[in-house]
């Protein structure tokens, strides 16, 4: 833009100024500088343009192929690359109608397009810079992915999904957990847009045969979401990376959230990708996963309880999903440390069962029976307390 507004008051005043028309005295010399000139951006263009795609196919290694798809496709480089295009042909071309009478225009319109071409050539440094840098690529992936996820055609959203778990593999295998972790949140993101998208494409269908099946179609694109942050959770465990683990629960319990929000009858489906992961990495030996899991149910079913969602049901379904995923995970988490205290793992039930007194739960029918369940998982959990506490110490 500097480039830009410098030729701008140069040529403006240039023309103002006529004492610098003794210029049409040499319409050779000017008509060598344009093709000169030209000559070099042509060269810097194709120069460029083939060393550009070492460093951005190395990050597209880092990160996802779609990152070169991104790259051939931005608008902001195609613009560049027609503005420098444009003054590389009016450097070749004006040379062919230089006269005395013409010479001083081409000389001011030439100078224009030189500082424009400046500018393009910056920008379009700037663009592939950008691409070089895996954190800006994952930028570029994770607007496209909402972007589509928020379209029409939800049906391409699949090959973004893939591209950001690619991306999510290969951080945890070269970059580390940072970029890992931001794939994560961009998944997340993603599964937002696509059910506020799906919750306003639902309210426009009118037949209930309709509604069932726009409902197949977006559990299965929840599930195929599940099963690639799976592929990632395994990495992360393959690879021991406790952050990553984390990650994936959390980014979990807010997808729970969001698809509770969409259709409460669904919130489950996380629900359930919570409590197998956390407790294949209890396994594994990741404790802090675990707990961290715990943790997580336990604020979704908080958040959740706050919502005015349940009228329509899903309630009962997906507090006992919380509750049995969470009763599981406590006696994996026993299992693999049997020096953990019992009480721990009572709390979370007991503050579940608080909640169940909230203002806009308190009231609805299948209350009583997920009280009855929690109840029954603390007094499991309070005779395994006696068990312990009447072992003898060896």
């Amino acid at each position: 833009m500097i480039a830009s507004l410098i030729a701008v008051v140069v040529a403006a005043f240039l023309t103002i100024q006529t004492v610098w028309w003794p210029v049409k005295e040499w319409p050779v010399e000017i008509a060598t500088l344009f093709t000169i000139v030209g000559s070099l951006f042509l060269l810097a263009m194709i120069l460029s343009n083939f060393l550009a795609l070492i460093p951005v196919q190395r990050s597209s290694k880092r990160t996802s192929p779609k990152v070169l798809e991104l790259f051939s496709s931005d608008p902001k480089q195609r613009w560049a690359k027609m503005g420098i295009v444009l003054f590389i042909f009016y450097s070749f071309l004006a040379p062919l109608y230089i006269t005395e009478e013409h010479l001083p225009v081409l000389v001011v319109i030439w100078i224009v397009l030189l500082g424009c071409a400046i500018d393009f050539f910056r920008l379009w440094s700037h663009r592939v810079l950008a691409y070089c840098n895996p954190s800006v690529a994952l930028k570029q992936l994770k607007r496209s992915s909402i972007a589509t996820a928020s379209g029409s055609q939800q049906e391409k959203l699949f090959p973004w999904i893939d591209s950001l778990t690619e991306t999510a593999i290969r951080s945890i295998d070269n970059v580390g957990t940072s970029l890992a972790i931001d794939t994560l949140d961009a998944m997340s993101q993603t599964s937002q847009a696509f059910l506020q998208t799906a919750t306003a494409n639902r309210i426009k269908l009118i037949s209930g045969e309709e509604r069932d099946e726009y409902r197949e179609n977006v559990s299965y694109t929840l599930f195929y979401l599940f099963d690639r942050m799976e592929t990632v959770f395994n990495k992360a465990l393959t690879e021991g990376s406790d952050m990553t683990a984390v990650s994936v629960i959390t980014t979990l319990g807010k997808i729970s959230i969001f698809t509770a929000k969409h259709d409460p009858q669904m919130a489950s489906f996380p629900v359930h990708f919570i409590g197998k992961f956390s407790r294949r990495a209890v396994i594994k030996g990741m404790q802090d996963v675990g707990i961290k899991a715990s943790y997580t149910l336990q604020e979704v079913a908080k958040i959740l309880a706050e919502e005015k969602i349940f009228a329509g049901g899903g309630f009962e379904d997906l507090f006992l999903s919380i509750v049995k995923n969470l009763d599981d995970l406590s006696k994996e988490l026993f299992r693999c440390d049997k020096s953990i205290n019992v009480l721990s793992l009572i709390a979370p039930f007991a503050e579940l069962k608080k909640l169940m007194n909230h203002e806009q739960i308190k009231d609805l029918p299948e209350i009583g029976k997920v009280t009855n369940e929690i109840d029954n998982v603390i007094e499991d959990f309070q005779a395994l307390q006696q068990v312990v506490v009447n072992v003898p110490e060896k």
